[in-house]
């Protein structure tokens, strides 16, 4: 019996563009990216 990984941390959305995240390490890079985002922008070094 072969074994089927998914190792895939987005899918594509049902409706619309983009993607959404479905695995603990897509919701992680998408966190760290939103907290990265908010760093830049409030100019904080």
């Amino acid at each position: 019996m072969k074994i089927v990984r998914n190792d895939y941390w987005f899918k594509p959305k049902s409706f619309g563009y983009g993607a959404q995240p479905v695995t603990w390490d897509g919701w992680l890079s998408t966190a760290v990216f939103i907290i990265l985002l908010f760093w830049i922008a409030s100019g904080i070094t």
